[in-house]
């Protein structure tokens, strides 16, 4: 398995490619689609995964889906952050209120796409449709976990409760990295500290 990062230029996320054979998904939105398109050229894309609904990571999602001809997978709790303009902190200037191209994970779903088996995790906390996607020994954690941090919880949507029982959960996962909504991957190891770190904080 193949994992490429994508770093937009204008909002700091990332996007990443991740390749077995002639296989590939896509783990978030926020880089533009001919960026993209580069990276995954002669690859079939059978899948589009969104983290969460804020528009760093899911303003070009239509794009993709409908360039690359596959589904988007998310929480079904997106469609509220998608829909609103201030809850995915685009200022009003992006929604998405049709789904038609959605396919909504609940918590522990697998999903056989191509080559990739795909775990969704519901980790809430930094947004209420916030979702880890496992697949073999990788995490991508989205915004609830960075390499030296975790997600905000002072948003909309946000909680500092479920944010605690998220980091629990991610506690209990077997996995050997993890790759960040923004910034450089991380270990296990290191998000063992990390988690335990802020789960006395948040706990105080």
């Amino acid at each position: 398995m193949e994992i490429k990062r994508i770093v937009s230029q204008y909002l700091d996320s990332n996007v990443f490619v991740v390749a077995n054979g002639s296989n590939a998904i896509i783990i978030d939105s926020g880089v533009d689609c001919e960026a993209v398109k580069r990276v995954v050229a002669g690859k079939n894309v059978c899948g589009i995964f969104l983290t969460h609904g804020h528009y760093d990571h899911s303003l070009f999602a239509l794009e993709y889906a409908n360039r690359f001809n596959c589904k988007i997978y998310a929480s079904k709790e997106i469609k509220d952050i998608l829909a609103d303009g201030y809850a995915n902190y685009s200022e009003g200037k992006f929604t998405i209120t049709d789904f038609s191209m959605f396919e909504f994970l609940s918590d522990g779903q697998a999903v056989r796409l191509g080559d990739f088996d795909v775990v969704a995790i519901e980790t809430k906390g930094h947004s209420k449709d916030s979702m880890c996607y496992l697949i073999e020994n990788v995490l991508f954690s989205g915004d609830t976990l960075f390499s030296a941090g975790i997600g905000r919880t002072d948003l909309i949507s946000s909680s500092k409760e479920d944010m605690i029982n998220s980091l629990e959960k991610i506690k209990k996962i077997e996995f050997d990295r993890v790759y960040h909504g923004h910034g450089e991957c991380s270990t296990k190891q290191m998000q063992k500290k990390n988690i335990g770190i802020y789960l006395k904080f948040l706990l105080r």
